[in-house]
């Protein structure tokens, strides 16, 4: 057989392998005769990528099935002790790292709040303490980490954090370089709202049949989207800065030092810092607010609704511009009530083009700390569409 025949041949083979594995992370437990007609092969491949699945650890026979007509068949199963990922969430306020395993099951969890502000001295030491304490919770192998990072980056030879408001000292500091020379780890990087879509195209697969706009009300303001399936991504993994698209010419300063960003008005610290400042209340937090808001109170209605003005304004015109059949917010602004995230759907679909109001759901998830396990999601994806990394995170074990 020629060289060049060879290599096309072993390519189809992995190939044949990843889909089969792509085929029992979507559903566990399936025999040969179902994963045959699951991604269309003959059943001699579907047994070789057994084979070879087996022989990396990752799929193992549970016995046999009662079939409906003709001989008992083999259910095979994802193997417990196959491959972990790690994924990491780096927020301005929090560190989390999770373990799961390729499903996206979760096996282990670790979390650090900050308090108060800090340096990145201390942010720094808190995340090589958090991922310390993760890899010496892993009973397997390690087949890859996923990193959810805040701020731009600048991806010349390492992943270089520049311009990053929160840490303006963390300039120049390259991350990719910090996880290989501490941890002997090649982590993917992506910015949160990357993250939070692979999360929410695992956990929601019927949002692959169209397009999707994800934007996270937080601290900061992001945005990502995806068309039947796929992320559109911009450079360095990034998917938008909404929070910093200008709502006001010459308005409020921001921290990215311009002035008028959408975050110097409906940002969770802005909507906090006018509501303390009605309230003469330095711990005033976002659920009082929200119990506030929810209650009638004229001075809570001030601060909030005149944070959703300029919010519904901005989500409008990105719906406008992309046309989505699903606008999904999520972020901790959510938890002002349910009465905020009504008016502010009302005060969306009061802007949009008539085309668009009838196509698109509104969808409100409450609760942000998906971006972690969105990471891990990323790592898996990229080991289904590239042998090579497959190969290399998860080889033979014999």
């Amino acid at each position: 057989m020629e060289k060049g025949s060879l290599l096309l041949l072993n390519d189809i083979r992995i190939r044949n392998t990843l889909a089969i594995l792509r085929a029992l992370l979507n559903h566990n437990g399936y025999s040969r005769v179902e994963l045959a007609k699951e991604v269309g092969c003959d059943n001699t491949a579907v047994t070789r990528a057994i084979q070879d699945l087996m022989s990396r650890g990752l799929v193992k026979s549970a016995g046999k099935t009662e079939a409906a007509h003709g001989r008992p068949r083999e259910k095979l199963v994802l193997s417990d002790q196959g491959a972990l990922v790690l994924g990491i969430s780096l927020r301005p306020n929090c560190i989390m790292a999770t373990l799961s395993d390729l499903q996206g099951m979760l096996r282990n969890q670790s979390e650090h709040s900050f308090g108060a502000e800090v340096g990145w001295r201390e942010y720094l030491a808190v995340l090589d303490a958090v991922v310390s304490r993760m890899l010496a919770l892993r009973d397997t192998r390690l087949a890859g980490t996923g990193i959810s990072t805040f701020g731009p980056m600048v991806d010349r030879e390492g992943v270089i954090m520049s311009n990053t408001a929160n840490f303006p000292t963390q300039d120049g500091f390259d991350l990719k370089r910090h996880f290989m020379d501490k941890f002997k780890l090649q982590p993917l990087f992506a910015d949160m709202m990357i993250c939070k879509m692979h999360y929410e195209l695992h956990t929601h697969p019927d949002f692959a049949q169209g397009n999707v706009l994800l934007v996270h009300l937080g601290q900061g303001i992001g945005l990502a989207m995806s068309c039947k399936g796929e992320i559109v991504m911009s450079r360095n993994q990034h998917g938008g800065e909404l929070g910093h698209n200008i709502c006001e010419p010459d308005g409020l300063p921001c921290t990215c030092g311009r002035r008028g960003c959408l975050e110097t008005r409906c940002s969770v610290k802005a909507v906090l810092n006018c509501a303390r400042s009605e309230y003469g209340r330095a711990d005033m937090s976002l659920r009082e607010l929200g119990e506030r808001y929810e209650n009638g109170e004229a001075k809570a209605i001030e601060v909030v609704d005149n944070a959703l003005r300029y919010m519904a304004i901005a989500l409008a015109n990105q719906a406008n511009n992309c046309f989505p059949d699903s606008l999904i917010l999520t972020g901790d602004l959510l938890f002002l009530g349910r009465t905020f995230q009504r008016k502010l759907e009302e005060s969306v679909r009061s802007l949009l083009f008539a085309g668009v109001n009838r196509a698109m759901k509104m969808i409100f998830q409450e609760g942000s700390g998906n971006d972690a396990a969105g990471a891990s999601l990323m790592v898996v994806d990229k080991l289904l569409s590239s042998p090579d990394a497959f190969n290399q995170a998860c080889p033979r074990l014999d």
